[in-house]
């Protein structure tokens, strides 16, 4: 009977740290959600227009977003593209970034880099070519 006890408590205790990680996990999926949600039209200039008005700029800049592709017919979704020094400080606010970088890419929700890199390097409009993290429109589905 004592080893039961022991097994219970485990088993409880295993139970609750995994409740305690869906937890971490969906905060760091809303963090990063609601920081776009929240920055979307004042901080994020449009892909399109930064590559040909010069006047086309944000003030405290986060980054780009711009038209993923659409597969099979969809509606056209909205990709992100956060400059490093915000997605870490702003994005990921609160968290490690590099285990958030770890969770967007378990839900398809990052684009990763090459090899060992979670961010991209890409030519920015009116920046040229840096890093930055690719949010993709899957973040918008992911359980939060």
């Amino acid at each position: 009977m004592h080893a039961t006890e022991n097994q219970t408590k485990h088993a409880t205790k295993l139970t609750a740290a995994r409740g305690a990680g869906n937890a971490e996990v969906r905060g760091m999926l809303r963090q990063v959600r609601q920081f776009i949600e929240r920055n979307a039209d004042a901080r994020f200039v449009w892909w399109h227009r930064a590559a040909g008005d010069p006047n086309a700029k944000a003030m405290d800049l986060a980054g780009f977003r711009r038209l993923a592709p659409s597969i099979d017919g969809a509606a056209a979704q909205t990709e992100y593209f956060i400059l490093p020094g915000v997605f870490r400080a702003e994005a990921c606010q609160g968290f490690n970034p590099a285990a958030v970088c770890h969770v967007l890419a378990r839900y398809g929700a990052l684009a990763l880099g090459d090899g060992r890199h979670f961010d991209k390097r890409m030519r920015l409009p009116g920046i040229g070519n840096a890093r930055c993290y690719h949010i993709t429109p899957a973040l918008m589905d992911a359980d939060a």
